[in-house]
């Protein structure tokens, strides 16, 4: 993430984190919330997350003021996806931003969620 951020930081921007790691017992609590795997890994397979292998990130300014994006954090909907064109112009050139650095910098996507990026070698490391 320190090269995203510092390819990001050439362009008048930053990281914001939203969530990495996760333990296993807040999978649990979600899981019991959202019943969508689209959405939300169950507890009994586990998530990316809980294996610290994944971060769920957004764009902000230098300043730490966010920038516009397809949709707020945890949006459950098919607006999230890296997919979804029906925002502004400007939404969809900020999301392509994060996700080229993050590309870039060696995450993988996910097509559900627009910030949503991980470690492709993430079955290496256990769920904790």
């Amino acid at each position: 993430m320190i090269k995203a951020n510092e390819l990001l930081m050439n362009l008048g921007y930053r990281l914001k984190v939203w969530d990495a790691y996760r333990p296993l017992s807040v999978q649990k609590l979600m899981w019991d919330q959202i019943k969508d795997e689209n959405f939300i890994a169950p507890p009994w397979r586990g998530s990316i997350h809980n294996r610290g292998a994944a971060v769920d990130v957004t764009l902000v300014k230098l300043n730490g003021e966010e920038v516009e994006m397809p949709t707020d954090f945890d949006d459950f909907t098919y607006k999230a996806s890296i997919y979804y064109n029906g925002c502004s112009a400007n939404a969809v050139k900020n999301r392509e931003l994060l996700a080229k650095a993050m590309v870039q910098s060696g995450f993988k996507r996910i097509e559900s969620e627009w910030w949503h990026f991980y470690d492709d070698e993430y079955k290496k490391y256990p769920i904790v």
